[in-house]
């Protein structure tokens, strides 16, 4: 009883401490881990243990990465020597996910999750199986394999694993992917279906808050794929959309983001009145939620508007606190953008030696952070100024590495609508496989069926002959059987007459015969004319027509049997003859 006590506890607390961890930040904590580690010294289940094993690597961050990969494999191990298949998978999932955040082996990632999804595709776990089929299909994405990359996402939705967020992430990267590619319908086509799946689950929810904004989240990436298409009012009605969503939930992060979102598609529109209004609204929201990298962004895009509308007072006030933001908070993300605002606004207040320097911090940061398009809208904005300040050489070089530049960005162009063309290539080489593959396996179905059906034609053609072949036979059986009674009373008959001719022959004749050999013993051959004589002829007579009688009697039997051949067997061919001369 002690004992059992004694396991009770060590469960309740093994099983407090891994959940109190599991909650806890994924950080590096020593108290975290030093009670992991006391937990693991108790533990006696080799179950357990992975479980403690893995909670031990997730409490490491990737400033330690030995540890994390050490706690991580020991895990495995432990699984593998336990043969505990969902142990090895989730091991094999947690590996490839250091592999790829902090070590970025993507390589040593792929070997982890490809054997998680094997494991998990000979087991029947469709989640795990789908989770290691979509950290595949990242890994590929990372490596720029784009075709590979969507034959995993693909996977994954054929094999449907049934939890709407693996459905919708799937469906999102593979939108992101064909944002990169610059291919938008499909885009729009996987993020629509992506919100499909999310209202699906959001009507049928009873706590759906969290899946609401996730819907907002979603209409505004949508918006921003019809912004870059020019369609203006769809990219409107889907921000519109997303505000109205954030209002409700009372998010003011999606607030914030949809402000932002319309603000920049009237700017594209270029009406300015309407940019400017909900730029203003959006960086008031900004400051409310303290968030300076939005506030600093909107400041930039709010000081383009102005400059836009010519009036530069307003557009360097604005670009200003932008860059005050950027550089106190070291947003280097946007710290060239709005170094390239400066330049244009100096520019045009013909500040040509501020707006020079300014261009050229954008350039150099640019070209540190491989900030490519900005690096472009610098160079083109700095010839446009040496231009201004009437110096030819400076401005044909800026000019110069512009083009160098643009034609960067457009080989990147062409080399995504190439590889989309090859995709695409890829995927109806794929379909047509499939649906060779289809006609074929269609093809072998009809000809089983033709073949079931011919099977099952000559089966009954087959019965048809038995069934005819066995009523013919019953019917010569019938008739044989007949035939034999026939002959069988026939024979009867016969019998019958034999054995009346033998009772006549025994009873009948031979009482005449007799007679008449007695009668021949007394004629007189000495004198014919002894009277006795007389009466022994007369005698004989008499007997001679008694014997006559008898003899046609025997002769009329025997006719009378050969004619019953030909008669019913069963009409009195058995009976004794009543119909025969009488003696």
């Amino acid at each position: 009883m002690l004992r059992f006590i004694n396991n009770y506890l060590v469960a309740i607390v093994f099983l407090s401490v891994v959940f109190y961890c599991s909650a806890l930040p994924a950080q590096t904590d020593s108290r975290k881990i030093d009670s992991l580690k006391e937990v693991l010294a108790i533990v006696k289940s080799d179950t357990n243990k992975v479980l403690v094993l893995k909670a031990l690597s997730a409490s490491y961050d990737c400033s330690d990465t030995m540890n994390k990969l050490m706690y991580a494999n020991k895990a495995l191990q432990t699984s593998i020597n336990s043969k505990w298949e969902n142990g090895m998978i989730s091991s094999y999932l947690v590996l490839g996910k250091i592999y790829d955040d902090c070590n970025r082996n993507i390589l040593n990632a792929i070997k982890c999750h490809e054997a998680a999804a094997a494991l998990a595709k000979s087991s029947g776990d469709k989640f795990d199986q789908a989770t290691a089929l979509e950290y595949l299909a990242d890994d590929y994405f990372a490596l720029a394999q784009y075709s590979k990359a969507l034959d995993y996402y693909r996977q994954v939705l054929a094999n449907n694993p049934g939890r709407p967020a693996i459905l919708m992430g799937t469906l999102g990267e593979m939108g992101v992917l064909y944002t990169k590619l610059g291919d938008y319908p499909r885009a729009l086509s996987c993020y629509d279906s992506s919100l499909k799946v999310l209202e699906i689950f959001v009507d049928s929810s009873k706590t759906s808050d969290i899946n609401t904004l996730q819907m907002g989240g979603l209409l505004i990436t949508i918006g921003d794929i019809y912004l870059a298409m020019a369609q203006y009012d769809k990219a409107l009605e889907n921000y519109n959309n997303a505000e109205a969503i954030g209002l409700k939930t009372k998010h003011k992060k999606l607030v914030l983001m949809a402000l932002k979102s319309l603000g920049n598609t009237y700017q594209s529109n270029k009406d300015y009145a309407k940019a400017i209004r909900y730029y203003t609204n959006a960086i008031e929201e900004s400051r409310q939620l303290n968030d300076k990298y939005y506030e600093a962004n909107i400041l930039d895009k709010l000081s383009n508007v102005y400059l836009s509308l010519g009036d530069a007072a307003k557009a360097t006030v604005l670009s200003q606190s932008a860059l005050q933001l950027a550089e106190k908070n070291t947003y280097n993300d946007q710290l060239p953008v709005t170094y390239t605002t400066l330049g244009k606004v100096f520019t045009s207040q013909k500040s040509y030696t501020q707006a020079v320097a300014y261009l050229q911090k954008a350039i150099a940061l640019c070209e540190k952070t491989g900030a490519l398009a900005d690096e472009t809208g610098a160079w083109e904005s700095l010839s446009a100024t040496y231009k201004k300040m009437t110096e030819p050489a400076k401005a044909l070089d800026a000019y110069e590495h512009y083009i160098t530049d643009r034609d960067s960005l457009y080989n990147i162009g062409k080399a995504n609508e190439l590889t989309r063309i090859d995709l695409q290539a890829s995927y109806n080489r794929q379909q047509m496989a499939d649906n060779l593959e289809n006609e074929v396996k269609m093809q072998q179905q009809r000809v089983l069926t033709y073949s079931g059906y011919i099977g099952l034609g000559l089966v009954l053609l087959l019965a048809f002959f038995i069934y005819r072949n066995y009523n013919t036979q019953k019917k010569y059986n019938r008739l044989l059987s007949k035939e034999k009674a026939r002959h069988i009373a026939h024979m009867k008959a016969q019998d019958n007459v034999l054995s009346a001719i033998a009772d006549i022959q025994a009873h009948k004749v031979r009482g005449p015969l007799a007679t008449m050999m007695g009668l021949v013993q007394l004629f007189n051959h000495d004198d014919f004319a002894d009277p006795i004589n007389k009466e022994v002829v007369d005698g004989l007579d008499i007997v001679s027509k008694r014997l006559d009688t008898i003899v046609k009697e025997v002769i009329y039997k025997e006719n009378k049997l050969r004619s019953q051949k030909n008669d019913d067997p069963y009409i009195s061919a058995i009976t004794n003859d009543k119909d025969a001369p009488d003696n």
